[in-house]
């Protein structure tokens, strides 16, 4: 019997190691588990634009999910503007940004909720080892707002998986 639970608890402590060198960036590169899966064009999504004019110190990233709501990678969001990427509407997108050079000097993880057909920029700074990220709405009259997101941690939430908590 106590192997069983010393096993579990193996696979629970190396689930949870992977998850985290994954979220921290240990894994390197530009995509780290499984890509963000564009929605198909329409007028239910919306657009999402890494507003740094170039790759400053850290990354911005969109988290994927699988099916049962745990984490299964990220893709970084390319600076500098461009066409960007699509996003559902009305569900919770969580975008990360960290620095790290050898090793990782910050990391945020924020939330905020798009609306259908609106154009979102998102921008980053690290000032003395503290990151923050900050969404803005493009108005179709060129103006821009503040939105509000919330920061979220990410939490094991079973063995396997790693979700956003609440």
């Amino acid at each position: 019997m106590t192997h069983f639970f010393h096993k579990h608890r193996l696979i629970a402590v190396a689930t949870a190691a992977v998850a985290i060198s994954l979220l921290s960036g240990c894994a390197g590169g530009a995509l780290q588990g499984r890509a963000y899966v564009e929605p198909e064009a329409s007028p239910l999504t919306a657009v999402l634009v890494n507003a740094n004019a170039v790759h400053a110190d850290g990354t911005i990233s969109i988290l994927s999910f699988n099916p049962k709501g745990c984490y299964a990678g990220m893709t970084a969001i390319e600076p500098g503007g461009g066409a960007g990427l699509r996003v559902a509407s009305g569900r919770e997108t969580l975008l990360t940004f960290s620095v790290a050079m050898i090793i990782e000097k910050c990391r945020v993880t924020e939330a905020f909720v798009p609306v259908a057909g609106a154009r979102y920029e998102v921008d980053s700074v690290e000032k003395a080892g503290v990151c923050t990220l900050k969404v803005t709405q493009r108005l179709p009259d060129g103006t821009a707002m503040t939105v509000p997101t919330t920061s979220r941690a990410m939490r094991m939430s079973r063995p396997g998986c790693v979700k956003p908590a609440p």
